[in-house]
């Protein structure tokens, strides 16, 4: 059944549904020899950012002829700014589908228990600040905290030294300077040289 156009006087889309403007003189350039196609792709071109040279060697016609229909025509200009909305509109919608889609993919890891994606989550959200925020058995009594710390670099050096652990932990003596590997390199050179 076919809509009956009285119908849609009174209607008022959205913004991402409206039509172009329609030229005041019937065309978007007056006077011209192209063809209206012609300037509504010209006019689409430049409001993603071509160039007037590019716009101009895609319509066959000079850079001045472009330059002269832009600030000539007014009609043309309102047709450059819409579709830099028409644009921007289209771009907000597909953030937003973006935004739905991811909020969905982290909705689906959470419930399927995803440990990286739960902590990412929870520091986002700053739920993991506020259980560091709360305080300890160490933080109520700092005297005890410290005499505890006392204790255990007596009882294990390397919990003092973080560097003093790694390297005991790599079995390398630390009261040991290190060779270093181009004196080594050199030395097989020679011994390869000397005996082949």
């Amino acid at each position: 059944m076919a809509l009956d156009s009285r119908t849609l006087a009174n209607d008022h889309f959205p913004l991402w549904a409206e039509e172009p403007p329609v030229p005041s003189e019937g065309s978007l350039v007056p006077g011209s020899q192209f063809h209206e196609e012609q300037w509504i792709m010209a006019a689409g071109m430049l409001a993603r950012g071509s160039s007037f040279l590019y716009v101009a060697r895609a319509m066959g016609c000079s850079r001045t002829t472009l330059w002269r229909a832009y600030y000539g025509s007014q009609d043309f200009r309102h047709r450059v700014w819409w579709e830099r909305q028409a644009l921007s509109r289209e771009a907000d919608l597909r953030l937003s589908s973006l935004r739905s889609l991811v909020v969905e993919q982290i909705e689906r890891l959470v419930s399927s228990g995803d440990p990286s994606t739960v902590r990412w989550l929870a520091d986002r959200l700053g739920i993991l600040d506020g259980l560091a925020a709360q305080p300890g058995p160490a933080a109520a009594d700092p005297a005890a905290a410290g005499r505890a710390a006392a204790g255990r670099a007596a009882a294990d050096p390397a919990a003092a030294d973080p560097a003093a652990g790694r390297l005991r932990s790599s079995g390398a003596d630390p009261r040991r300077r290190p060779v270093r590997r181009h004196r080594l390199r050199t030395r097989r050179r020679q011994h390869s040289r000397r005996h082949p």
